[in-house]
């Protein structure tokens, strides 16, 4: 019974992280994109992405292996925090050294003393490394949300103080710094473990042999995801992957909050059917419906409203990212249903074959995007979204060979969804039609989203009511079952 009010408490402290930073993130973004440049935004993006790549190499996936070794003594401990330092000030000064050369080849000078600074939050992270998988291990989930909270809050507090005082693109380096700063005092007053003066290559071959593989996937999923922005700094500059990080920006927030909310719904209602085939398949069936009604309503508001979300969030000067939000905006949809698939395939003890899938994504939006480049931004984009969905049906593919279901059986769960959002766009398009011009465009957003959302609610329940009493069982089930699952 301990073990399991734990696990429902960190469940609960999860959520509420998710949520916050989440929230926090985006309302610290709208706030600094007010008051600086979307080139600013572009330039510490791809200095981010430069250390982003080294830190996964830092961390060499010995966080995990700390979280998952079952009979970890002290010396494992030690040896996983000394060999994550070691490789952490290594990897900061190989950045260091090559920071000069890096700018160089993508022809920004202002990214050398980025990456340098930046780099310094590798030895930084790895110093809270270990503390934070020993409490992931301890399923002390509370300590590292507060921590989280707490570096987010902080973090905003300096960049927008700094952005205030013009300090520029140089506030943005310092949010992040902050962040892992604060995150780090947070984690060392927190908790009461200590490394030691030991070191075992012993031990640390068996944590790099889970270790690694870990590494392997996160170093893709990394690369896979941000290929674009790799290819539009490089080649485009850094003015326009401002514009187009501002518009990923926009589109990845109600992602990540759809991608949460159904990760926490379906993983444990999966785990606990993963032996039977046909209630495995109900419920993920279940899943991917609940998934669509929630968040193809939200993308295709986004994407008719797309010009009102930028001027009334961002402001005027990131009216050239309308254009690019409306096309990335595709992915959303495709985005929430692929990591519904994903958590159904670890359901079933497979998730070595998620790795296939996220080299064969990256893979295939790195060459799109290649090639794309010399047509421009908009081109990249569409890209990036053709790489991501001619991986939906092989992914589909995958979980089909593993537990059998037909295909128009999956199709079929959108039918209401879509006959719901084409109403909301009806609305939408007509509302702005209608709408005065002359009304503020925070208003006319408020009104257009108030009449859309109320159409919607209407077309869906009329025509499915057990929706609504399949969704109220869902949440109920992601609270009180997921304890279940661990057991």
């Amino acid at each position: 019974m301990y073990l399991r009010s734990k696990v429902v408490s960190g469940l609960i402290w999860a959520t509420v992280e998710q949520i916050v930073t989440i929230v926090a993130t985006l309302a610290t973004f709208i706030i600094l994109a007010r008051l600086l440049t979307p080139s600013a935004f572009g330039i510490v993006a791809l200095a981010s992405l430069v250390v982003a790549l080294t830190a996964n190499l830092a961390d060499f996936g010995l966080s995990d292996a700390i979280i998952q070794h079952q009979d970890l003594a002290d010396e494992h401990k030690s040896t996983a925090f000394w060999f994550q330092l070691i490789l952490a000030i290594a990897s900061a000064g190989i950045l260091w050294l090559g920071a000069k050369p890096i700018a160089e080849l993508l022809r920004e000078d202002a990214l050398a003393p980025m990456i340098k600074v930046l780099s310094s939050a590798l030895p930084l992270s790895a110093l809270a490394a270990v503390p934070v998988a020993l409490l992931r291990r301890q399923l002390k989930i509370k300590l590292l949300a507060i921590r989280s909270i707490i570096a987010l809050v902080c973090g905003g507090i300096i960049g927008v103080a700094l952005a205030l005082n013009g300090a520029g693109a140089w506030s943005l380096v310092c949010q992040q710094l902050t962040q892992v700063l604060v995150g780090l005092f947070v984690i060392w007053t927190g908790t009461a473990w200590r490394p030691q003066l030991q070191f075992s290559l012993a031990r640390l071959r068996k944590l790099a042999c889970f270790g690694v593989g870990v590494f392997a996937t996160r170093f893709v999923e990394t690369a896979s995801r941000r290929a674009d922005e790799a290819l539009i700094g490089s080649t485009l500059g850094t003015a326009l992957l401002g514009v187009y990080a501002g518009a990923a920006r926009l589109v990845g927030a109600p992602i990540q909050i759809f991608s949460a909310l159904m990760q926490q719904v379906a993983m444990p209602t999966l785990s606990q059917v993963q032996d039977d085939r046909l209630r495995f398949v109900r419920a993920y069936l279940e899943a991917i419906e609940l998934a669509a009604l929630l968040s193809l309503p939200a993308f295709v508001a986004l994407l008719a409203l797309a010009r009102e979300v930028v001027l009334t969030l961002l402001g005027s000067q990131w009216v050239d990212s309308v254009a690019i939000l409306r096309i990335l905006v595709l992915l959303g949809l495709a985005q929430v249903m692929m990591q519904v698939t994903a958590t159904a395939i670890i359901a079933q003890g497979k998730p070595a074959w998620n790795l296939r899938i996220s080299v064969l994504t990256g893979f295939l939006r790195f060459v799109g995007c290649l090639m794309a480049f010399p047509f421009g931004l908009q081109a990249v984009a569409v890209a990036f979204i053709v790489g991501t969905l001619i991986v939906v049906p092989i992914q589909l593919q995958m979980l089909r060979h593993l537990v059998h279901f037909e295909i128009r059986q999956f199709f079929a769960l959108f039918a209401v969804p879509i006959l719901g959002s084409l109403c909301m766009g009806t609305l939408i398009c007509g509302g702005q039609t209608w709408l005065d011009e002359s009304l503020p465009v925070a208003l006319r957003l408020a009104v257009l989203l108030l009449i859309s959302g109320v159409g919607y609610v209407a077309v869906v329940g009329v025509l499915k009511r057990e929706l609504f009493k399949r969704i109220i069982n869902h949440i109920r089930l992601a609270r009180f079952s997921s304890a279940r699952a661990i057991f």
